[in-house]
């Protein structure tokens, strides 16, 4: 994955937070760096959970940064009310639970960045495809992100 990511253009930097931790920084064409934290890691260790960008920034081209942490807290309150005296095990299985959707969001965001930024021939192509597919195809590709259900 490290590879892809600095062939897309991400710089990978580790940050001493226990070791788990992987901050992605995509760097558009003349635009500063966007930082989003690495597929994985830690969301919960014990009675504390992180939710949001908090414990997994995503970069924003997918549009779904607070729409993601919306969602963890109300899969953390499903979680605690299904086990109110244990909020470690809470904590372990909202985890659990969202992880998948989160990377496949945070994969989209970043696919969707390499996308947006290319240039030259490749990107007139890229518009032309566009233009061909027009907007609710486009739209209808990321349908999975709003069809949401609580798990």
């Amino acid at each position: 994955l490290l590879d892809a990511d600095q062939q897309a253009g991400l710089d990978v930097q580790q940050p001493e937070l226990g070791g788990q931790a992987h901050v992605l920084h995509h760097r558009p064409a003349g635009q500063g760096d966007l930082p989003a934290v690495r597929d994985g890691g830690v969301w919960n260790k014990g009675p504390i959970a992180l939710l949001g960008d908090a414990s997994h920034a995503m970069l924003p081209f997918a549009a779904q940064g607070a729409g993601m942490a919306i969602e963890d807290a109300a899969v953390i309150a499903k979680c605690l009310e299904s086990s109110p005296a244990n909020p470690t095990a809470a904590f372990a299985e909202y985890a659990r639970l969202r992880a998948p959707r989160v990377t496949r969001t945070q994969r989209t965001a970043r696919k969707n960045g390499r996308t947006y930024h290319l240039g030259g021939p490749v990107g007139f192509a890229r518009d032309q495809v566009i233009r061909v597919l027009g907007g609710s195809r486009l739209l209808s590709r990321q349908d999975w992100i709003y069809d949401w259900r609580m798990p």
